[in-house]
């Protein structure tokens, strides 16, 4: 008859109760909670980067645009492009949906205007084939030089120069 007995595992213990030698592991579940806890740090500093009211765009009304920068006092952003245009679409993806690009934005008269083969725009301010903007006084006079294809966040705020909004500086 052989002996029963289990092994006396007591000697084996270290002080907090745990068998010598094994390591503590993070529970399985740890990682998808720190996971679950990134993506929502992530959805709410898009939500703040991007939240908010949409650029209240003036669509293929330039005198409007005009009427109202002499009105209001604040100089019109002028969009020109051409239908279809993706660097436009990709404009309102990455760089008009940011909640800084719409505040600034919004101290002008915004104004879109799809270009037709003919119209007489093409000619009076440049465009060349590439979405363009340009920033007008009351008159439509260009205030500084047209920027031309894609434009970056960095690269539209230089251009717009916070505070250069009135139309009679």
């Amino acid at each position: 008859m052989g002996d029963d007995r289990q092994p006396d595992q007591t000697h084996n213990l270290s002080p907090d109760g745990s068998t010598a030698g094994s390591q503590r592991r993070a529970p399985w579940w740890a990682p998808a909670v720190f996971l679950g806890l990134l993506l929502v740090v992530f959805a709410i500093s898009q939500y703040i980067s991007r939240g908010g009211a949409a650029i209240a765009w003036i669509r293929n009304d330039l005198p409007a645009a005009l009427a109202e920068s002499a009105k209001t006092d604040r100089r019109v952003l002028l969009v020109l492009y051409e239908p279809g245009d993706a660097i436009v679409a990709e404009h309102d993806r990455r760089l008009f949906s940011l909640r800084s690009i719409r505040e600034t934005a919004a101290q002008f008269v915004p104004c879109r205007v799809e270009l037709k083969p003919d119209d007489p725009l093409r000619a009076r301010y440049g465009y060349r084939g590439v979405p363009l903007m340009v920033v007008l006084n009351a008159n439509g006079q260009p205030l500084v030089p047209v920027q031309e294809g894609r434009v970056d966040e960095r690269r539209f705020k230089t251009y717009m120069l916070p505070g250069s909004a009135r139309a009679n500086p």
